[in-house]
């Protein structure tokens, strides 16, 4: 199954010269049969020979022969047994026969480890970083069964980002082995303590960072010493061990307050290196209530096909684009443009284009400071609005979604102001509550802008995050200015069906009475049964709907057939004309022509008919 041997085997017999020049037996080299080993899904007996023909593959030199070799690889090791002929390995999987040899191998001291990089990896300093065995090396043993079992058993209790991370991550803390804790040289760092000889590993101590970032704040403002730092204090602040000394006290308070951490954040390429350190670390040193409850993995930043990282400036020099772009409008970016568990790539004119969506919500807010007048039924929609967004927002969170929270913050709470604006709302009261959730709720991705937007005393980031009242949700103040937008489409559609530029007059019919209650029966029953038969049923046992039999047939059918012309709440003939008597001002305004609300009992035109509840008639005259 090796395209390499195969194709040097073909070589070789056909290269008399080669063949002679080493003394080898000519009859014997041109009777070398291949023999099958493995059987792997979609090749026959001999995968390398298939996989040559099929490339049209000549030479040792030809570049296509490294892709043969993993093409051919990848499908033994994924989909490959061992055929008959190797005995006590036949049939086990590829995958099993290899772990399995090896281990065999090296109990009869027939083999050793040797230890190689999968890919040429370059030092920082431009040189080839080549495997080398130090003896005397120190490590710290991940491979600890009981170590091993207590991080598996923290990664159920933990909220780890994307979910697939979670779901892997107990496999990871399987496969992970002792790892170097110890550097020998003359490197920049600690001394280990054992022996000075050796310097600490920043891998093995920095998954701890968030402990030093407590105490070393103590050592800066002089409360403590560097040597004052014994295993007594570390035993007390940490562990919660010993008295202590009063002087400690402060820092262990601070401590047991910001421990256990909450949240770890990093690069996808954390996932098999930092991550299960900083796991196990937390579990083998501190106690159970400190060990960490969440990991955030994130993706890449990338340009042109690779990494944008700091050891290469970034995307461009940070001084130049907090010039360029601004902060906020870079953080709105690396927030909503895409999934944070997948790779972004950064393109300079999608950032330019966050910076303008900042800009509109500050002549936004400009406009809407400067709105005093009447309370109108548009005020408890916007309100209803604010809370279901909230709550939204709430549960999104829960999940650190970051790119839910910058849309409806951004952008739907965005063009709910504006709808509000336009359809002539202007309570101040309601506008500056508004304005002070909206801020609150912008502080996590654009500070800086919240802060520069809040007219209030108190700073927004120091403000309590928006609660949300539940009874201001208002499915009816929903359902109203959903009827008025609806009506607002109608009424351009017809427009362009009737081929006119501008009407004179539009009609518009609310639906008789009766068919509110149709829509609410066909509503209920149909959370409980699409059998239409049981649905006609239902409303044919109500007595007036009887006197309508094949009208109503039609469109109970049409409603079970297309559950999305049910409105979300069917509210009452009454309820729906106050409505459109409501936004009559309104309307007349966008069409800039008179407008008739007329019930439907109340009118013999066709068009009266069509209306529904959720939808009025239209004629344009």
């Amino acid at each position: 199954d090796a395209p390499y041997d195969y194709v040097a085997l073909k070589e070789l017999q056909e290269d008399k010269e080669t063949i002679k020049k080493y003394n080898l037996n000519e009859k014997e080299i041109q009777n070398i049969k291949l023999i099958p080993i493995i059987k792997s899904k979609g090749y026959k007996d001999f995968p390398a020979e298939e996989i040559v023909k099929k490339l049209n593959i000549t030479s040792l030199d030809d570049p296509k022969l490294e892709e043969a070799t993993k093409e051919i690889y990848k499908a033994g090791f994924h989909t490959g047994t061992m055929t008959d002929i190797c005995g006590k390995f036949s049939g086990k999987r590829v995958e099993e026969a290899k772990e399995l040899m090896k281990a065999e191998m090296l109990e009869k001291n027939q083999a050793d480890i040797f230890y190689d990089l999968s890919e040429e990896v370059i030092c920082r300093c431009g040189g080839k970083v080549i495997i080398k065995r130090i003896d005397d090396q120190w490590f710290i043993r991940y491979s600890d069964p009981e170590l091993t079992e207590r991080s598996k058993e923290q990664v159920k209790e933990m909220k780890i980002y994307p979910q697939e991370y979670h779901h892997n991550l107990p496999a990871i803390l399987d496969w992970f082995s002792d790892r170097a804790c110890a550097r020998l040289g003359n490197w920049l760092g600690s001394k280990l303590p054992f022996d000075e000889r050796w310097i600490v590993e920043p891998i093995s101590d920095s998954t701890l960072y968030p402990a030093y970032y407590i105490v070393s704040k103590w050592i800066e403002n002089k409360t403590i010493k560097v040597k004052d730092l014994t295993e007594e204090f570390f035993d007390y602040v940490f562990l919660n061990i010993g008295e202590g000394k009063p002087k400690w006290k402060p820092i262990k308070e601070e401590f047991d307050y910001f421990y256990p951490l909450d949240i770890n954040l990093g690069g996808k390429e954390h996932k098999t290196v930092h991550f299960p350190v900083f796991l196990m670390n937390h579990v083998a040193i501190l106690p159970e209530d400190k060990w960490p409850k969440g990991i955030f993995v994130n993706w890449w930043v990338t340009g042109k096909g690779s990494k944008i990282s700091k050891s290469k400036g970034g995307a461009v020099p940070i001084p130049e684009a907090v010039e360029k772009y601004g902060v906020d409008a870079m953080r709105l970016y690396y927030a909503h443009i895409g999934s944070p568990h997948l790779d972004v790539i950064w393109t300079e004119d999608i950032v330019m284009n966050y910076k303008n969506s900042l800009e509109r919500v500050i002549l936004l807010i400009s406009e809407l400071k400067k709105v005093d007048g009447k309370k109108k039924s548009v005020d408890d929609w916007l309100v209803s609005r604010m809370n279901e967004h909230l709550k939204k927002i709430a549960h999104e969170m829960e999940d650190y979604n970051l790119r839910e929270l910058a849309s409806t913050v951004y952008f739907t709470i965005y063009d709910d102001l504006k709808w509000y604006i336009r359809r002539g709302g202007e309570n101040k009261k309601v506008i500056e509550e508004t304005i002070n959730v909206w801020l609150k709720l912008m502080n996590p991705i654009t500070p800086h802008l919240s802060e520069e937007l809040n007219d209030t005393k108190e700073l927004v980031s120091s403000s309590e995050w928006p609660e949300i009242d539940e009874k201001k949700i208002s499915l009816k103040a929903n359902a109203g200015e959903e009827l008025v937008r609806i009506a607002i489409d109608g009424m351009r559609n017809v427009l362009k069906l009737a081929k006119l530029d501008k009407a004179n007059k539009y009609t518009l019919f609310v639906a008789e009475e009766w068919l509110y209650e149709l829509f609410n029966l066909v509503s209920h029953e149909i959370k409980v049964t699409r059998n239409i038969g049981e649905i006609m049923k239902k409303v044919l046992e109500v007595e007036r709907m009887k006197m309508k039999g094949k009208e109503i047939s039609k469109i109970v059918l049409g409603l079970v057939k297309d559950v999305s012309k049910l409105p979300a709440l069917v509210t009452s003939q009454i309820e729906e004309y106050d409505v459109m008597v409501e936004a009559k001002d309104f309307l007349e305004k966008e069409f800039n022509c008179k407008i008739n609300i007329i019930k439907g009992e109340d009118s013999k035109e066709n068009k009266a008919k069509s209306a529904m509840p959720g939808k009025v008639g239209i004629l344009v005259e």
